[in-house]
């Protein structure tokens, strides 16, 4: 398996939106829209838009179910920003369902705008 190398850079995050926002282009205008601003509201189909970004953004292995925790520190670290506080709640293995990665990193994703 290709380990993703961390921090990753704008363009790479961009990637990874962009990624997604393709897959998931059928959902409403107005829901693509808040997931830009960023903005994401509880809704299946915005859980699992959650899990598409942290999985092509390579925080979340859908393999074994966890979060790249390390990772996530490297990159905000690397911008000179310390990590998160509760980052460390994601250590435990998720059930691997979009709802479940949606509730474990929503609060996380709008405290912290990923660098």
């Amino acid at each position: 398996i290709h380990m993703l190398q961390f921090p990753r850079d704008p363009d790479q995050t961009r990637w990874a939106e962009k990624t997604c926002l393709r897959e998931f282009s059928r959902a409403p205008p107005s829901l693509l829209k808040k997931w830009q601003e960023p903005d994401f509201p509880n809704t299946n189909i915005t859980h699992c838009f959650i899990k598409c970004f942290t999985s092509y953004l390579g925080v979340y292995n859908e393999t074994t179910r966890k979060f790249n925790v390390d990772g996530i520190k490297t990159q905000f670290e690397s911008q000179g920003i310390p990590p998160p506080q509760g980052l460390e709640t994601l250590r435990k293995t998720s059930k691997g369902t979009c709802k479940d990665i949606y509730l474990m990193t929503v609060d996380l994703i709008k405290k912290n705008k990923l660098p």
